[in-house]
Formats: structure tokens, C-alpha cells, sequence
């Protein structure tokens, strides 16, 4: 199965609240059962996050893992859910989330 991850999954893996399921799927993560994808966004935000956080995504098999770029597109269309108020700026990347 082909899984896109977002910042809030990987730092769930510590999170009390989420870390039951989120260190079950980065078992089978881990075992290669799925492909994931993870997008330059999520490498930007990540560079900030805790160590342990950062290093999560290293542990990933380089063969299930897919680094996507942003699209001018997805940039394109992330400013006209700003511009409407779809979104506020505080959730700005959010938007490329669900464009890629």
C-alpha cells in the first residue's frame, strides 16, 4: 500500500496520545510492507523538529521511500485557498498536503 506522510504522522510515532497506532503502521513501515511518500514540505519542517523525529523518516527502507517535489501547480493553487480564507497562513503548507 502506498502511504503519503505528513509531519503530524511522524511526530505522532512519540506522541502519548498517537503513539499506539503510529508505532504499529512504522512496524510494517519498517518491514517494507508499504511505499511511502514524503514531500520536500514535510523534509522543511521536519529540519526543526526533535532529533528522534528527524531520524524516524532515516530508519524508512530507501527502496519504499519517495521524496516528491512541490509543483508550481500545488504552490499555485495553495495561494488561492489562502486568498479565498480556506485556509489561514498558520495552516499554509497544510494545503500542499492534499495537492500532491
Amino acid at each position: 500500500m502506498k502511504l503519503y506522510l505528513d509531519t503530524s504522522v511522524i511526530g505522532g510515532y512519540f506522541d502519548p496520545e498517537f503513539s499506539e497506532n503510529t508505532v504499529l503502521l512504522f512496524d510494517e513501515i519498517f518491514k517494507g510492507f508499504h511505499d511511502i511518500i514524503i514531500s520536500k514540505v514535510t523534509i522543511k519542517e521536519l529540519s526543526t523538529a526533535p532529533k528522534n523525529v528527524r531520524e524516524l523518516i532515516n530508519k524508512i527502507p530507501m527502496v519504499n521511500l519517495e521524496i516528491v517535489e512541490l509543483t508550481q501547480a500545488a504552490e499555485t493553487i495553495a495561494n488561492i485557498y489562502l486568498n479565498e480564507k480556506i485556509i489561514s497562513q498558520k495552516y499554509f503548507t497544510d494545503a500542499f498536503y492534499i495537492l500532491l
